[in-house]
């Protein structure tokens, strides 16, 4: 009879089955993350969001016409294919909450948050569902209301008003959970409520913020961008960050495995200035996409009005909806209108490209190499290097990267063990040859040469390093080249003889 899960017996001749754990699995990063950083009308300050753009209304309001407007970023990359977001809301400290009374001195009322959306927020008390009962019931225009229904039944003088700040800031029975737009203290009134309602007044954005509260502070207490730390790779984009952002932006990508994605002023690319500028701030790394100033004209639903919107959001969702391993270089871009440049029905010439090009920048154009759509025209990031200055190293690098490093974790502490080996380079193994079968990564060859394995795992180090506990293991991943330049030779004429494909002349 077989035997299972024990070792083989010489005085028992049968078969023996031990079931092996497999390798542990490494598990890709998500590559569809936008990090957002921007003003807005209410919501967490200097705290990252994980959001979609169905509930973004929810934490931060709509889309206002104004620079740095966060919503606008994240409506605009939704609209080309983003879908995913961590949301950074800044501020310049001088941003008020909105507040309201019920009773003269009943419940005080504070929105959660500051900013002016809470100004639309309604408070009104009711007569509850039970007998001798309140309710209270909060709207906020675009959102389904929230209602705290049979509160302080049979209570009466000051306890009513506790009663009902207490169900606004922990629930109750017909409403478990607390509100989430306000922030109730209850005074000293011990008068019954009466039937009534409050608009919340006074809450305001502050006056301005600059590329100062953008940037923010890094440390142990983070704001602005650098609230992004941590999360993994993403699209990194700052509301209309100014140049003087881009080097500490680059820096920062470059540490959190983020793409960082700019533009340049509204309008330059008449002039192209943004060449000379951006080369005199020495930004040479994958970690940043920069683009000329030829900004999107974009339909506003929320405000019914077309607007002018840089074009780093519309680059960002493009580049979100696709896998790392593909390349921005002309992928339709949906949902832009015009161009600036396309709306002065003025093209650019292939000496104008290059010059973007070689000045290691990118642009939105109308007419790309596959047809008469908006794309990206050069698929290039900021570094100089050619064998790492397309959109597909900037996003495929840091998947890899963190792909690995996120997984394998429980090696750590382990025996170095032959078992140990085989379970690490199984891993290895697993992950980077199932991106090969997907032909995520790959060697090219020419047709009918045989298919060349495009990783290698190897184990390395001295023997001084192994006892010390230092495990190296080298890695090698090949990426395949995508095209970005067609050359076709043509042969055309009634003398091409298609047998040899040589021309044949009235001599022959």
């Amino acid at each position: 009879m077989t035997q299972y899960n024990t070792s083989p017996n010489p005085q028992v001749p049968d078969v023996y089955v031990n079931l092996v754990a497999p390798a542990p699995a490494i598990t890709p990063v998500q590559t569809n993350l936008i990090g957002v950083v921007g003003v807005a009308s209410w919501g967490p300050i200097n705290a990252p969001v994980a959001l979609g753009e169905q509930n973004l209304a929810s934490y931060f309001g709509g889309q206002v016409n104004r620079t740095y407007d966060m919503p606008t970023w994240v409506i605009a990359a939704a609209m080309s294919g983003g879908g995913s977001y961590y949301a950074v809301r800044v501020t310049d400290s001088t941003d008020t909450a909105a507040t309201g009374v019920l009773g003269t001195t009943g419940v005080t009322l504070t929105s959660k948050y500051t900013g002016s959306l809470a100004n639309t927020d309604v408070v009104a008390i009711s007569a509850g569902s039970q007998a001798s009962s309140w309710k209270i019931t909060i709207t906020r225009p675009g959102q389904q209301p929230e209602v705290f229904d049979n509160i302080a039944a049979g209570i009466s003088g000051n306890a009513v008003w506790i009663a009902i700040a207490a169900a606004i800031n922990s629930g109750n029975a017909s409403r478990p959970s607390a509100s989430q737009y306000i922030v109730a203290a209850a005074g000293a009134s011990v008068s019954a409520p009466t039937v009534s309602s409050v608009t919340l007044t006074g809450g305001t954005d502050g006056a301005g913020v600059s590329a100062t509260q953008l940037t923010g502070v890094d440390g142990n207490t983070r704001t602005g961008m650098y609230a992004l730390r941590g999360i993994g790779p993403m699209h990194l984009i700052v509301c209309d960050a100014p140049t003087s952002m881009w080097a500490t932006m680059a820096a920062f990508a470059l540490t959190e495995g983020h793409y960082a994605i700019v533009a340049g002023p509204s309008g330059d690319f008449q002039t192209l200035a943004i060449l000379s500028t951006f080369g005199a701030l020495g930004v040479d790394t994958y970690a940043l996409k920069a683009l000329v100033g030829d900004y999107i004209y974009w339909l506003d639903t929320t405000n019914n009005i077309t607007r002018l919107v840089s074009p780093a959001p519309f680059a960002a969702g493009k580049l979100a909806a696709l896998n790392p391993w593909q390349y921005g270089l002309n992928k339709p871009i949906p949902n832009i209108v015009a161009t600036q440049s396309s709306y002065a029905n003025q093209k650019y010439s292939n000496a104008t490209i290059a010059a973007i090009s070689a000045g290691r920048m990118d642009v939105v154009t109308n007419g790309a190499p596959g047809g008469a759509y908006f794309a990206l025209r050069t698929g290039r990031n900021s570094a100089s290097n050619g064998s790492v200055n397309q959109d597909n190293y900037s996003r495929m690098a840091p998947y890899l990267q963190y792909s690995i490093g996120s997984s394998l974790g429980s090696f750590v502490g382990r025996l170095m063990t032959a078992q140990e080996q085989i379970d690490l380079y199984g891993a290895l193994d697993g992950f980077l040859g199932g991106l090969a079968a997907q032909t995520a990564i790959g060697v090219v060859t020419l047709p009918g040469q045989q298919t060349v394995k495009p990783y290698t795992i190897q184990f390395a180090g001295t023997l001084a390093q192994l006892a010390a506990g230092l495990q190296t293991v080298n890695i090698g991943v090949t990426l395949l080249a995508g095209v970005i330049d067609l050359l076709l030779n043509l042969q055309a004429g009634t003398t091409v003889n298609q047998a040899s494909g040589t021309v044949v002349t009235a001599a022959q």
